[in-house]
């Protein structure tokens, strides 16, 4: 079995497993599908490997089944078939774009690690109380306008609850990654006991500072941390810049959205 479903040769991969009724299921089948099993490790993906090739054996009858019945033409089925297609392609193109992106060097990571003290060098880890509130804009807007943004949670909570709005307290322990800059730069400013009040979808967040921490992070502990982040962000980079090339020179008409597409996001 771990042969079967390790890094076979190519003509390994080829070989038969199983045959349900005239068709066959090869090794490659089955190590993709366990690969893609969430799971971590060989000996785990190891273990659930007897499943996967039985939920494979019910995927095949069924698949059998579908086309004896030819579901393919059904209109719904040969749309959603075509945009499964597309998605993939699509998806295996932009895995292309990002194969060709370089690994960033060890100066990079060093100049990233330097130039990011707040989240390395100096990190902190915040204890925080934190009250979130929901609401409309034209709500939050007026509870604004009612407490000061240097209230504490406590002045907060009594005004949403008389404005009808729903909110929640919870203490919590956040390191400085977990805050966008402008937050984090005023966390670090504020003295034990004051609030900042942060806005987000659906309402706002007032946050009160309870105590902080160090918890630096050496450069070799964030290395491989950091590689990672380059490495993403430039794959992102890469895959936007091709694609707004190509919108640049692709030929295009709005031929306007058509009545009763739908509305939601």
């Amino acid at each position: 079995m771990l042969a079967l479903i390790g890094c076979a040769p190519p003509d390994e991969g080829q070989r038969a497993v199983v045959k349900v009724n005239r068709e066959t299921i090869t090794a490659r089948q089955w190590q993709e599908a366990v690969e893609r099993q969430p799971a971590t490790g060989p000996e785990q993906r190891a273990a659930m490997a007897p499943q996967v090739l039985e939920r494979l054996i019910d995927q095949e009858l069924a698949l059998q089944q579908a086309e004896a019945m030819k579901l393919e033409r059904d209109p719904k089925v040969a749309a959603q078939l075509e945009a499964a297609r597309r998605e993939l392609l699509a998806r295996a193109y932009a895995q292309t774009l990002s194969a060709q992106v370089p690994q960033p060097t060890s100066a990079e990571v060093e100049a990233h690690y330097r130039e990011r003290p707040a989240l390395y060098a100096q990190r902190l880890v915040f204890s925080v109380q934190e009250l979130s509130i929901d609401g409309s804009a034209e709500q939050i807007a007026a509870l604004q306008a009612l407490v000061p943004p240097q209230g504490d949670p406590t002045a907060w909570l009594r005004q949403a609850k008389a404005a009808g709005l729903r909110a929640s307290a919870t203490p919590a322990l956040r390191p400085a990654e977990h805050w966008p800059a402008a937050a984090l730069t005023t966390l670090t400013v504020l003295a034990d006991g004051q609030t900042t009040v942060l806005p987000r979808a659906g309402g706002l967040l007032v946050v009160q500072r309870l105590g902080v921490q160090s918890a630096a992070v050496t450069l070799e502990q964030a290395r491989p941390v950091i590689e990672q982040q380059l490495l993403a962000e430039r794959r992102l980079a890469r895959i936007q810049a091709v694609l707004k090339a190509l919108r640049a020179r692709a030929e295009s008409a709005d031929l306007g959205v058509p009545r009763g597409a739908a509305s939601a996001p």
